[in-house]
């Protein structure tokens, strides 16, 4: 069975991007702290609702949770022509563990980004399903 749950804090803001056939897709970057000693760093790829639900809402710092799977990618370097391949965990299930800081007196102010609402474990879990 393929399955992975982690727990961790972003540390890049994701960016919403579309395949040419116009599905959603982005990027996290996670960094999950290791019970002994050290941090893993990894890729989190989120698709469709649960891309725009996430592009929407969470910026560097903020701590999720993530249930999915892990992937193996291949590819060859455009450059020097060498096989190259990473492990990327492609999510499932989005949970956002932590509100948004209260630093930022009025979010939407400079992003333009909603601020968290009642809908939006809706819009997650709705997200999460598809």
């Amino acid at each position: 069975m393929n399955s992975t749950n982690l727990v961790g804090r972003l540390t890049a803001t994701p960016r919403l991007r579309h395949t040419p056939t116009g599905a959603a897709v982005t990027d996290l970057r996670l960094a999950v702290d290791r019970r002994s000693d050290g941090t893993d760093f990894l890729t989190v790829t989120a698709w469709n609702r649960t891309a725009e639900v996430v592009t929407e809402h969470l910026t560097t710092g903020r701590r999720i949770a993530v249930s999915g799977r892990l992937e193996q990618q291949t590819w060859t370097d455009r450059d020097s022509g060498a096989n190259r391949e990473k492990v990327v965990v492609v999510a499932d299930r989005i949970d956002f563990l932590d509100a948004p800081r209260r630093a930022d007196a009025d979010p939407t102010a400079a992003t333009g980004a909603p601020t968290l609402g009642d809908n939006d474990a809706d819009d997650l879990a709705e997200a999460s399903a598809s």
